[in-house]
């Protein structure tokens, strides 16, 4: 990547690339945190020749910018869905400032799917904030992933749930923020599950020794 430093206006091909690749019939696509047209990030394609192409820049809309709420600074990469459609999250901004989950066509058409609300710590924002990590695609077809802010209580974290439509619903809230909670807080990496719909994650912080945990919950896919 040739964006040189974060600022600089010839970042139009993305600065910082921190997610893991995704590789489509020969094609690898990713995420860079910053750059792009916006310096908001970026969403690009790579052949194996290295002829890179972005897909799509950030505006780093947000409340009261003048830019599109359209997310910025993906950590992550992407997921491919079983619709053809790739999809990912932003850290920041969309439509309350706390981050998003895109979905973007293979055209580089992009849509925010579902704005999360938990910036701050806003009471009654239950859905999260903040997710820094990847999407997982689960065996009915859903999305799965984590948000290291915001939760209905103790703002520890969520692992959530969301439909390719946007229609989000909380798994289960982190209380680890709390004093004597062991059940961990702050998500920061994706999920995997098994064959019984079961998922796994980890959390950086909680649990415990307030050192973080490895955790599981149980039964959180259903097959389809």
């Amino acid at each position: 990547f040739g964006g040189g430093p974060t600022g600089a206006t010839s970042s139009s091909d993305g600065i910082a690339p921190l997610g893991a690749l995704l590789q489509v019939d020969g094609i690898f696509y990713g995420t860079t945190q910053v750059g792009g047209t916006d310096k908001a990030g970026t969403v690009f394609s790579l052949t194996s020749s290295g002829v890179e192409a972005v897909s799509y820049s950030f505006t780093g809309g947000s409340p009261g910018s003048s830019g599109n709420p359209d997310g910025a600074f993906p950590d992550a990469g992407l997921v491919l869905g079983n619709d053809g459609n790739y999809y990912g999250t932003t850290f920041y901004a969309a439509a309350d400032g706390a981050g998003s989950v895109f979905s973007m066509t293979p055209t580089g058409v992009e849509t925010v799917i579902h704005a999360f609300s938990g910036a701050g710590h806003v009471t009654g924002s239950t859905d999260g904030a903040y997710p820094s990590a990847g999407l997982m695609l689960g065996r009915d077809g859903n999305l799965y992933g984590t948000t290291r802010d915001g939760g209905p209580q103790f703002y520890g974290g969520t692992i959530f749930k969301i439909t390719k439509t946007g229609v989000e619903t909380v798994l289960y809230s982190f209380t680890g923020l709390n004093e004597g909670s062991s059940d961990g807080a702050t998500p920061t990496l994706g999920l995997i599950s098994d064959s019984q719909g079961n998922i796994y994650g980890t959390t950086a912080g909680g649990g415990a020794f307030g050192k973080g945990v490895v955790f599981e919950v149980t039964g959180a896919i259903t097959a389809q």
